[in-house]
């Protein structure tokens, strides 16, 4: 005998009195007994949350694009390449991945610091977030074993962006070796235009790469002073803490 829709329909409707194909197999539900609803895990952890996500969908916040170094384009400058595997920060050149940048809204309106753990007297900040319902959690030690870079070496952020030892940056030391010792008095005097072809590239690299602004790059920040001394003299340097701090302070 052929089924017509509605008996078809009835079959699928019917799942409290149980179906006759269930009856014929003994899976009748029995009556008064509540099928579990399905609930989706909630995509931002509370209303606060939300309007942030919300606000800054509306209004487009800026993002710093993503780039990608190739590193056989850079035959003449082979130097720049062989500072960032001294340090092991090659892979941070040649991530190339999509990136959503909803998604990107979605991490940092959910965004939230967790417990500080210390291990052999070192600091370590773990930062809980959610996507797409799901709760993530991560310090600096996962996301460098994700790309595969040193854990190890100096941590360069404060809230003011400078160093908090000055026995590993100073001014005049910079000064000293990308600007050919000029004195840079005054924040329009440290323009990119004052160093040369390899050190500019170098400052490009890191303002776009490494510690990435969506400001004017034609100024040189102190942290991409910073950052560009401690290659310069092959330091070791934590990359996760310093994004993690700016994570947590913005």
């Amino acid at each position: 005998m052929v089924k017509t829709k509605n008996e078809n329909v009835g079959q699928c409707q019917n799942l409290e009195g149980g179906t006759s194909r269930g009856k014929e197999k003994g899976k009748r539900v029995p009556s008064g007994v509540r099928i579990p609803e399905v609930r989706l895990p909630d995509r931002f952890i509370s209303a606060k949350e939300a309007a942030s996500f919300e606000k800054w969908t509306r209004n487009q916040r800026k993002i710093a694009p993503s780039h990608r170094v190739d590193l056989n384009d850079m035959q003449g400058m082979k130097a720049i390449p062989h500072l960032f595997e001294l340090i092991g920060w090659i892979p941070l050149l040649i991530v190339n991945e999509l990136y959503y940048v909803e998604m990107i809204y979605e991490f940092y309106a959910n965004l939230h610091k967790g417990r500080v753990e210390r291990v052999d007297n070192v600091r370590h900040q773990w930062v809980l977030t959610r996507i797409g319902g799901r709760d993530i959690a991560f310090d600096d030690r996962l996301l460098n074993h994700i790309l595969e870079i040193p854990q190890d070496g100096i941590r360069f952020y404060t809230k003011d962006k400078k160093c908090f030892d000055p026995n590993l940056y100073s001014e005049r030391r910079f000064e000293e070796i990308f600007t050919r010792g000029e004195v840079l008095k005054r924040h329009d005097d440290r323009n990119v235009n004052k160093l040369d072809t390899y050190e500019r590239l170098l400052h490009h690299m890191i303002s776009n790469i490494i510690v990435p602004n969506v400001g004017h790059k034609s100024s040189i920040i102190d942290m991409h002073s910073f950052v560009m001394l401690a290659l310069h003299e092959y330091r070791r340097m934590n990359f996760w803490y310093m994004p993690i701090e700016h994570m947590i302070a913005t």
